[in-house]
């Protein structure tokens, strides 16, 4: 039994980029959800997956995919739920992916120009005291999201040096 659901429209680059990072965050954690409300199937996502990466131009356009593929259990619920999903689409005009529920946020990345006009990233508490900055600005604002996103891929591997000495 072979189910597919298709999911197209025309988004801004930033959308993307939150949807993919969304998508990022559910393959790092081993679970991916596809759907809306009722409609939402947790599908687990092995270790190790086949990935295929293609970019090239068509009819004028470039065009990137994304593919990956994986040995699933319980494929007869997968289908159902991708069946459910696909009924569902009419009324629905919001990607598919549906990130695991978050706790409150105790904290938000801002990312602003600055006096001088540069493009720069924070770190802000939910009480409005700011946490952290980043270093230096930017004049692209895509640099200062790529600094931001550095930050939060890597600070939960950083290492606590409490030696005062330093």
């Amino acid at each position: 039994m072979a189910s597919h659901y298709t999911y197209e429209r025309t988004a801004g680059r930033d959308e993307v980029a939150a949807l993919l990072s969304v998508l990022a965050d559910e393959l790092a954690a081993g679970t991916v959800r596809f759907g809306h409300g009722a409609e939402t199937v947790a599908i687990a996502v092995p270790d190790e997956v086949d990935l295929e990466l293609e970019f090239g131009t068509e009819d004028g356009e470039v065009e990137v995919e994304i593919e990956m593929e994986w040995a699933g259990t319980d494929l007869d619920a997968i289908a159902a739920a991708i069946d459910a999903l696909a009924d569902a689409d009419e009324r629905v005009d919001e990607p598919p992916i549906s990130p695991a529920a978050q706790p409150d946020r105790q904290a938000r990345f801002e990312v602003f120009r600055d006096r001088g006009d540069e493009w720069r990233w924070r770190l802000v508490h939910r009480n409005g005291n700011i946490l952290a900055t980043g270093a230096e600005g930017h004049t692209q604002k895509h640099n200062a999201l790529k600094g931001l996103r550095s930050v939060k891929r890597n600070a939960p591997l950083a290492e606590i040096d409490t030696d005062s000495s330093k």
